[in-house]
């Protein structure tokens, strides 16, 4: 069974930011799991300041974040309903990339762990930089304002993608 089952990806941040991730989390009542995360025995040589924590919430609170879009955007930009109307359609669409993120942020933690910096740090700029750019130069050429929020979901899509083929390329050279 998996022991992350019922569980998705909030974020991976470093120890020392972790422990106010964890505060905030927590005064807001919001369950979550924290993980530490070491890769390659990285932390024997500089310390437990170079160790991450990666947070899951329950995948429940996507669909909370899904229904309370409107709200919690009333809260912030009610005085413009023209602002409120984006920012609820915008939080609505952006919230689907959540899903997703955790997948290449494992495949870049994973290939740290293998020791290979490469694959790691090309998934990383992939995902961080080359999909999102991408998508947010043409996603809202094609669906408007709506798409500068899907570039993000579908950079993401595409890091998933860019990360199972290096999964799938290298199985054979790590025996997994």
């Amino acid at each position: 069974m998996n022991k992350h089952e019922g569980l998705c990806l909030l974020t991976e941040r470093e120890m020392v930011w972790s422990a106010v991730l964890a505060d905030v989390l927590a005064k807001n009542g919001i369950p979550f799991v924290k993980e530490p995360v070491q890769g390659a025995g990285v932390a024997a040589y500089v310390g437990e300041a170079a160790v991450a924590c990666r947070f899951y919430v329950p995948e429940e609170r996507l669909a909370a974040a899904q229904l309370l879009a409107r709200p919690l955007s009333l809260l912030f930009v009610g005085y413009d309903p023209d602002l409120l109307e984006l920012t609820a359609q915008a939080f609505f669409i952006f919230s689907f990339a959540f899903l997703l993120s955790g997948f290449a942020i494992f495949g870049s933690s994973f290939f740290t762990a293998l020791n290979n910096g490469l694959v790691s740090a090309a998934i990383s700029f992939l995902r961080t930089l080359v999909f999102q750019v991408a998508a947010v130069l043409v996603f809202p050429l094609i669906w408007g304002v709506d798409g500068i929020w899907l570039s993000i979901v579908a950079a993401e899509a595409l890091a998933v993608t860019a990360t199972a083929a290096f999964l799938w390329g290298l199985r054979k050279k790590y025996r997994y």
